[in-house]
């Protein structure tokens, strides 16, 4: 049986304790269900300085609306998201980078090494690129 209390009024609250296994539910001392129904009641989750829910109730629909005003506590994640972004940026910075440069770098050594093969340089001796690749 749920025992009535002030914060059972929700119809939140009273569907969650109505929905609680019975036996539990029998258990609990009257200062159990008033701190359960405390801590999920919707009430308790609100932490803005202005909140205002309300229902037009029209002829054939209602339309409900709210309004809720609280100071802006965003700055802080923005700055946090703005340095994770930095980061990211340089990563993908240094990454295009690797990526653009490892083709030119290794178009610089081909061409270095075909022309110190034609200028007949020889700094290994009897042992040359393409013995590698045969």
């Amino acid at each position: 049986m749920i025992v009535e209390d002030p914060s059972l009024t929700d119809p939140y609250v009273a569907d969650v304790m109505r929905r609680m296994d019975p036996k539990v539910r029998e258990t609990l001392t009257p200062m159990q269900v008033s701190a359960v129904a405390k801590a999920i009641s919707p009430e308790a989750a609100k932490k803005n300085a202005v909140h205002l829910r309300g229902v037009i109730p029209l002829y054939f629909v209602r339309y409900y609306f709210v309004f809720v005003a609280a100071r802006d506590k965003t700055a802080v994640a923005q700055r946090l998201e703005e340095q994770r972004r930095a980061r990211t940026g340089r990563r993908k910075a240094i990454l295009f980078f690797l990526l653009v440069s490892s083709p030119v770098l290794l178009t610089l050594f081909v061409l270095a090494y075909l022309l110190k093969s034609a200028l007949g340089w020889d700094f290994f001796g009897d042992y040359h690129l393409y013995d590698v690749f045969r």
